[in-house]
């Protein structure tokens, strides 16, 4: 071999040896980013997640209040809406998480017949529509309906719903109306911790069965108002960073 390829092979082995013991004895990544880089129509927003934990001491639990380092997308949309409603589920990390807006279920209801015979005269056929002889043993709605839908035949929640809802709707009494007239609720954060079963179904997980549309808007803001209203507060408190309209480009750049 001509000399002067010498020393690009020695360099060149070298370098490998170099390369292959970065690779195998690198320094672990750190577990907390250093800096975050978010996008947004008002410009990037570089924020730098080390200065804010290690210099500052901020609370992690101050922004990432579901308890969990999830990231704030997941659960705050760009915009709360129908969209955002149905696709969310596939980003949320964790049922924990889920359990930050999804707190309350509903537990199965038993209707007596005391409740509804003698004030709405109903049919007992009303109810058990299939059942031809009623007496002396009533069909149970569970002898047909299954936990999941079969064919035509909905599942025993839908059934019971369909059924129940249909008269509830002529009826003109506010009181008949709404998911907590015939349902008692339970708190799923509780459950969950007792690793009892929790229900996040559509139906049993609706926000407004507790709450107004305008309060939802409140408790889960979309992402630009979830991080100004996160940021913000903490800046004008400690009278530091930028916290004032015209201090916006000092988080916002081009």
């Amino acid at each position: 071999m001509p000399r002067r390829y010498v020393c690009v092979v020695v360099f060149s082995f070298v370098m490998g040896l170099v390369a292959v013991f970065g690779y195998l004895f690198a320094s672990p990544s750190p577990r907390e980013p250093v800096r975050v880089v978010f996008e947004n129509a008002g410009g990037r927003v570089a924020f730098d997640h080390k200065r804010h934990i290690v210099d500052y001491k901020a609370d992690c639990a101050a922004c990432h209040h579901t308890g969990s380092a999830t990231k704030c997308g997941e659960c705050h949309g760009v915009v709360f809406d129908e969209a955002f409603r149905k696709n969310h589920q596939a980003t949320i990390g964790s049922v924990s998480d889920c359990l930050t807006c999804h707190h309350m279920g509903y537990q199965r209801t038993v209707q007596a017949h005391a409740v509804h015979l003698p004030e709405t005269q109903l049919s007992c056929r009303s109810c058990h529509h299939r059942d031809k002889s009623i007496e002396p043993r009533p069909a149970n709605c569970a002898n047909c309906h299954t936990e999941q839908a079969e064919g035509n035949r909905p599942a025993l929640k839908d059934a019971g719903h369909r059924r129940c809802e249909r008269c509830h709707q002529k009826l003109a009494e506010p009181r008949t109306f709404g998911c907590r007239a015939c349902h008692n609720v339970n708190d799923n954060r509780e459950r969950w911790k007792k690793n009892d079963a929790v229900d996040l179904t559509a139906f049993s997980a609706r926000c407004t069965d507790c709450h107004t549309s305008k309060e939802i808007k409140e408790l889960i803001p979309g992402r630009m108002d979830a991080f100004h209203g996160s940021c913000l507060p903490c800046h004008e408190k400690l009278g530091k960073g930028p916290h004032t309209k015209d201090q916006c480009k000092q988080c916002h750049t081009n």
